[in-house]
C-alpha cells in the first residue's frame, strides 16, 4: 500500500494532498475570508454569519471581505465567559 502525503488546508480552497516534490512555504495569515475566519474560531460558517459577522470590523478589497486576526482575537476576548459571566 502506497503512502500518501498529508492533507493541508490551502487558503481559500478545500484540503488537498501536498506534493512532496516542492516544499510549500507557510506564511501566517494576517486576515481571513469568511470561511477561514469561521474555521479559525472553530465554528460553522452559518454560526459565524448569524453570531459573529455583524460585530467585527472588516477590511474591504473590492467584493472581498477580510477579517483581521487581531479583530477576531478581540471578538473572542469580548465574548469570553467565566462560569456563565462575561469576563471582558
Amino acid at each position: 500500500m502506497e503512502s500518501r502525503a498529508p492533507l493541508q488546508i490551502v487558503s481559500g480552497t478545500e484540503p488537498r494532498e501536498r506534493s512532496s516534490k516542492r516544499p510549500r512555504r507557510t506564511v501566517p495569515a494576517l486576515a481571513f475570508n469568511q470561511s477561514e475566519a469561521a474555521q479559525a474560531l472553530g465554528i460553522s460558517v452559518d454560526h459565524f454569519v448569524r453570531h459573529v459577522k455583524p460585530d467585527p470590523a472588516v477590511v474591504c478589497s473590492g467584493s472581498l471581505r477580510l477579517y483581521p486576526r487581531k479583530v477576531l482575537e478581540g471578538w473572542l476576548e469580548e465574548h469570553s465567559t467565566l462560569g456563565g459571566r462575561y469576563v471582558a
